[in-house]
C-alpha cells in the first residue's frame, strides 16, 4: 500500500472572553474540530496556521506570545486512492483580533465559540482534545487522584471519630 505522508497546520483560536472557535465541516454535521489545513508549497506552519484558520472561521488572529504549540500524528486510509495517510498536524495557540463567522469559507458548515472546558466536551477527535489540554494545563486534572485523596481522607476522619 502506498504512503503519503501529510503536513499541516491549525489553531486554537481564542477570542476576548477566552473562547475558543471550533468548526463543524461541510458534511459532517456529525464533527467537531480545531480549524486546520495543508501547508502549501513556501509557506511556514505558522504562516499557513494564521491562513487556515482565517478561511475556516473567518476570524483573523495573531500568534500568542510566547510562540506556543501542540501537535498530533494520526494516519488513516484515503478512501479514493486507498494510499495510508499519515498526517501531522501542528497547531498555534492564537488571539482573534478580528473578523466575522459568518466570513468562513465553503468547506465549513458553522463555526462555534466555546469556552475550553466546552471545547473538550464538543471535540470529536481524542487528539485534538488532547491539544486543547496542553495548550490548557490548568484543565488537566486527576479527578481519580482526587477522589481517591477525598476517599482515603473521610476515612481517616471517620476511624478518628470513633475513637
Amino acid at each position: 500500500m502506498p504512503v503519503c505522508h501529510v503536513l499541516c497546520a491549525g489553531g486554537v483560536a481564542i477570542d476576548k472572553s477566552g473562547r475558543i472557535a471550533l468548526i463543524v465541516p461541510k458534511g459532517r454535521p456529525d464533527v467537531v474540530g480545531l480549524p486546520k489545513g495543508h501547508i502549501e508549497v513556501g509557506e511556514t506552519p505558522t504562516l499557513a496556521a494564521l491562513r487556515e484558520v482565517k478561511e475556516e472561521t473567518g476570524f483573523t488572529t495573531l500568534l500568542d506570545t510566547p510562540l506556543t504549540s501542540s501537535h498530533t500524528e494520526y494516519e488513516f486510509v484515503d478512501g479514493a486512492t486507498s494510499d495510508l495517510v499519515k498526517k501531522r498536524v501542528e497547531y498555534f495557540r492564537m488571539r482573534i483580533v478580528g473578523g466575522h463567522p459568518e466570513n468562513h469559507d465553503h468547506e465549513v458548515e458553522d463555526v462555534i465559540l466555546v469556552t475550553p472546558r466546552g471545547a473538550l466536551r464538543r471535540l470529536t477527535f481524542a487528539n485534538e482534545r488532547r491539544v486543547v489540554r496542553e495548550l490548557y494545563p490548568e484543565l488537566t486534572t486527576n479527578w481519580r487522584l482526587i477522589s481517591l485523596l477525598t476517599v482515603v481522607t473521610l476515612l481517616v476522619f471517620e476511624t478518628i471519630r470513633r475513637h
